[in-house]
């Protein structure tokens, strides 16, 4: 529901932006007041305006706030979120974008491979297309804070140290009651039904399978609500506008309807001020999508089942009813590894498959092996070690 024009105190001037020159360059946002936003959303883009819970369950959002006032808001934190300077990434990185898929939660990552390397094909593929649930799984880096769409773009981003990789959970929704007929993993996808199946022998049953954001990542991953403007123009340059851009989430939109993270992305991106209308959104589950979003709802929160270090994507899911599936949940334990003692370095080996692959942008399996495709490659990815 948009807001008329006549509810938005228009507060542009030299004085906001003489507020702005101290703009911090230590990775943390602004401190934003009430006063110095540009145009105020009054009351949905405000932590202390809006009444009840500063965290609201598995959605950490309250209804009728187009922000996020909880310890894990990251790029959502409302102007004045008690948790936004030491909590949020205040800048995404170049090739980062909020990426909404029905394979996994919405959130901030990074699907093609570092500049001069050539397109990784398992980077760049789906599990759908690939008939391959390891594709479809994201990886975060607890060292850079950067979430990969799957393990093969963070070895061609050269994020790969096992050590700091974690994959997201793997939630599976049926809608059968009994289970126990079936194996937890033999997942196909059956693209005559464009479903993913559990299949074991002649049998099989439909499936929904969504990748979660683990519990030990909540305050890592960056989750997003839709795709919008979230940083200035290339060619922009009044840092002090940027910083702004940069440091907080007030929902509004242009009169096209192009929707921006706060007003000055929309002004950094040569938006008039008086063109700017405020945005309200009603409160949802994460992973459900926004304005009709992906069909695919889900409740009762990430399942536990935590253990075992780093070693691979852990199910998500509690057993019950999960939104509008009407199924059962069921956890789908150590789908993969980022280290095995059945693959050689630099291999990483998929449960699905029972196979160690290769990273195919830089070497082949030969013999059991992964061979480097050009000598180069072998020699560079020592000098990086």
């Amino acid at each position: 529901m948009d807001f008329p024009l006549s509810s938005l105190l228009l507060l542009w001037s030299g004085v906001i932006l003489a507020t702005l020159g101290n703009a911090r360059g230590d990775g943390y946002p602004l401190k934003v007041s009430y006063g110095e936003q540009g145009v105020n959303c009054d009351p949905v883009d405000s932590c202390e305006k809006v009444p009840g819970p500063r965290s609201y369950g598995v959605s950490r959002r309250s209804k009728g706030r187009n922000c996020r006032c909880d310890d894990a808001c990251g790029l959502e934190c409302c102007f004045d979120a008690e948790f936004k300077s030491s909590t949020s990434r205040a800048k995404l990185k170049e090739n980062e974008k909020c990426i909404i898929d029905d394979a996994h939660e919405p959130a901030y990552m990074v699907d093609t491979c570092g500049r001069g390397y050539a397109g990784d094909s398992l980077c760049t593929s789906s599990g759908k297309d690939n008939d391959d649930p390891l594709l479809m799984i994201p990886v975060t880096s607890t060292a850079t804070g950067t979430t990969y769409k799957n393990y093969f773009c963070a070895l061609c981003n050269e994020d790969v140290d096992d050590e700091h990789l974690e994959p997201w959970n793997l939630e599976v929704v049926v809608r059968v009651r009994s289970l126990e007929e079936f194996s937890l993993t033999q997942l196909k996808y059956n693209r005559a039904t464009q479903a993913w199946m559990l299949v074991e022998g002649n049998s099989s049953v439909t499936v929904y399978v969504t990748a979660m954001v683990p519990d030990s990542l909540q305050s890592t991953v960056v989750p997003c609500k839709f795709r919008l403007v979230d940083r200035c123009a290339h060619n922009w340059s009044d840092a002090n506008v940027e910083a702004k851009c940069n440091s907080y989430m007030s929902l509004v939109e242009d009169k096209t309807g192009l929707r921006y993270r706060n007003p000055y992305c929309a002004i950094c991106n040569y938006v008039d001020i008086e063109d700017i209308d405020c945005v309200h959104l009603p409160g949802r589950r994460r992973g459900g999508g926004y304005g009709g979003g992906h069909g695919v709802g889900y409740g009762g929160g990430h399942g536990g089942g935590y253990g075992g270090g780093h070693g691979g994507g852990y199910g998500g899911g509690h057993g019950g009813g999960y939104g509008g599936h009407g199924g059962v949940g069921f956890r789908l334990i150590k789908l993969f590894y980022l280290k095995d003692k059945r693959c050689e370095k630099d291999m990483v080996y998929d449960k699905f498959h029972d196979v160690c692959r290769c990273n195919a942008r830089i070497s082949i399996m030969k013999d059991g092996k992964c061979v480097y495709k050009i000598p180069e490659m072998k020699e560079r990815k020592k000098e990086t070690e």
